[in-house]
């Protein structure tokens, strides 16, 4: 239901506003640049107007409200906490929040920049249903309760019995019961807020996403599925863009070359939101990882720093047909072979001071497959990268590895 608030056609300054939150010192409304917009009559500021629920009656709660200036809208109060109102004239929508109408925006991407001006400023992101505060840290914290400083602890809604989006267990990374979300110690995620405006893993941190060889001319494919027992990872490798080259060894000799790493498939979870880089040396010391596997796989660090060329540090993780645990060191990660072939080659503490995703990946590295067909036909190459195989990979669990032991296992590779 819709409910049109009118009143006077008073002259607004609400056309020019781009909203984003409140100012922190009294519920003026701020625009993209932190300057205080307020309306200079005393009666004008939407969060004391007078126009109560006596205007209102019949109204239900969280009806949204629609009004023609931001001076029209009435009082936000207890009763209309949680309330979206539309103004006509900016033709934006406001939050009612803690006896204030805040300034909302669809997801966490479409955030501002925090920064001091706008310190203790309010927004509510409606794709996930929270408010956020810019922190004294320049960063947007979610206001959880106790942890939003101008929080009103008498409000209704200070009260609110929250849902946990999932429980979270200290030092595991990821287990059945967290699905398609892992945790990735980003500032700003908890167990009630997990950011979810990106389900694919391109800008959102900690959802599984799935990677493929498909921009460079291959058709490998990825299948992954989540159950209550671990995440199931199907691997099919198969390339279609093999360049013809030529040798002369007294006549020609032609064969066909695919360049390295292709062909390959994988998954990962970005570390950060939107793929912002983090050293994930003083996240921990590595990763426990149990699984099972039929072949031999990669487990890579991503990083801002190597990914010319898809180039990772990484680790080959042997395979083993049950269930396993092995305790996985960062100083033990390595660049590939073809990293120095490329020029692309970084030290690892530069490289895993920057990195953006930890992925589990299966290439023609893994599947024993040269990346050149010599002598034969493309007809016959094809067949021949066809017949790559398949990789079946099983994640149980994956830990923080911190120092101390990890599940069961004294395996450190």
């Amino acid at each position: 239901m819709t409910r049109k608030i009118a009143g006077l056609a008073i002259a607004s300054l609400a056309a020019t506003f781009i909203l984003y939150g409140c100012d922190s010192n009294g519920g003026g409304v701020t625009n993209a640049n932190g300057v205080n917009s307020s309306n200079s009559s005393t009666n004008n500021d939407p969060s004391s107007k007078d126009n109560d629920d006596a205007d209102n009656e019949g109204k239900k709660e969280n009806d949204t409200i629609e009004a023609e200036t931001l001076d029209d809208l009435p009082k936000c109060t207890s009763k209309k906490e949680g309330t979206i109102a539309t103004v006509e004239d900016d033709g934006l929508d406001y939050y009612c929040y803690d006896g204030k109408w805040i300034g909302t925006v669809t997801t966490m991407t479409k955030l501002p920049s925090c920064t001091a001006k706008k310190e203790g400023d309010r927004i509510y992101v409606k794709k996930i249903e929270e408010v956020f505060y810019c922190s004294e840290d320049e960063e947007w914290v979610t206001t959880n309760d106790e942890d939003d400083p101008d929080k009103d602890i008498n409000s209704s809604s200070s009260n609110k019995t929250k849902e946990k989006v999932v429980e979270f267990v200290d030092g595991v990374i990821w287990q059945p019961s967290y699905g398609r979300r892992a945790y990735t110690g980003e500032t700003g995620i908890d167990e009630y807020n997990f950011l979810d405006e990106d389900a694919e893993g391109e800008n959102g941190a900690g959802w599984w996403y799935k990677f493929l060889d498909n921009g460079e001319g291959g058709s490998s494919t990825a299948v992954g599925t989540f159950t209550d027992n671990g995440l199931q990872l199907e691997f099919n490798l198969a390339y279609t863009n093999w360049e013809e080259k030529m040798w002369t060894s007294g006549t020609d000799f032609g064969y066909y070359y695919a360049p390295n790493p292709y062909p390959f498939a994988g998954f990962g979870f970005n570390l950060k939101n939107d793929k912002k880089a983090m050293d994930i040396t003083s996240f921990s010391q590595g990763i426990c990882i149990t699984y099972a596997s039929s072949t031999t796989v990669k487990v890579a660090i991503a990083s801002t720093a190597t990914d010319t060329y898809g180039i990772a540090y990484e680790y080959n993780l042997s395979y083993s047909t049950s269930s396993t645990t092995a305790k996985l060191l960062w100083s033990k990660f390595t660049q590939p072979s073809y990293a120095a072939d490329q020029g692309a080659t970084v030290a690892r503490a530069t490289a895993l001071g920057k990195a953006y995703a930890l992925q589990i990946m299966y290439s023609n590295d893994q599947s024993g497959v040269t990346d050149y067909c010599g002598g034969s036909s493309l007809s016959t190459c094809q067949s021949y990268a066809n017949a790559y195989g398949s990789s079946s990979f099983t994640v149980y669990k994956i830990e923080k590895y911190d120092g101390t032991t990890c599940g069961d296992s004294s395996n450190t590779l």
